[in-house]
């Protein structure tokens, strides 16, 4: 169990891990070292991924909800959950489209896509084979790759940091848990199940 205080501490301590790992992951990419500079550029967008988790938590903690900890340690674990988590921030901050639902069908194909990108970074990391070729990481990433992904996590950070900075380090009030109520009663409404 974490107190509102830690838990707004391991927040801070993700967006700076985050940070740092950009960085590291340019000096990796000025080193022509494209495999390494992704994996650390896609690890950095794991931590911002994070914070929003963080945050929700520490509003439920603000209402004095109940807090699955073991579940919550898992997410903030687990590869795939923050994954799915930075695509349902990359939806929050997409530009809104009411005509033809583009941002939706984005969001929902970067979710279509979270075993893959798991994958991907992995690929970064370790020799293997993968679709009927051996390979080693140097092999498949290109600076492109590389560029591609720190470009991304960079405007994520650039978006939380402007945004979303209460996130980070802000202190969590009543209004903030009122909103939380408002939106999980408008969610539970479009799904079979309540959330929990």
């Amino acid at each position: 169990m974490y107190s509102d205080n830690e838990l707004k501490q391991l927040s801070e301590m993700a967006y700076q891990n985050a940070c740092e790992l950009l960085e590291e992951s340019l000096i990796l990419f000025n080193a022509s070292r494209f495999p390494r500079a992704y994996v650390l550029a896609h690890l950095a967008s794991e931590e911002i991924a994070k914070i929003p988790m963080i945050y929700g938590t520490r509003v439920r903690l603000k209402g004095k909800e109940k807090i699955g900890w073991k579940n919550f340690n898992k997410k903030l674990t687990g590869h795939q959950s923050k994954l799915r988590s930075i695509a349902q921030f990359d939806y929050m901050n997409d530009e809104l489209d009411l005509i033809r639902n583009l941002d939706l069908k984005r969001y929902e194909t970067q979710l279509d896509f979270v075993k893959k990108f798991d994958l991907i970074k992995n690929m970064g990391l370790y020799s293997g084979y993968h679709e009927n070729t051996v390979f080693k990481p140097s092999d498949q990433f290109t600076l492109e790759t590389a560029k591609s992904m720190i470009s991304l996590t960079e405007g994520r950070l650039k978006c939380l940091k402007s945004n979303w900075q209460g996130m980070i380090s802000g202190e969590v009030t009543d209004q903030a848990y009122e909103v939380h109520k408002a939106y999980m009663a408008a969610r539970d409404m479009f799904y079979d199940e309540p959330s929990s």
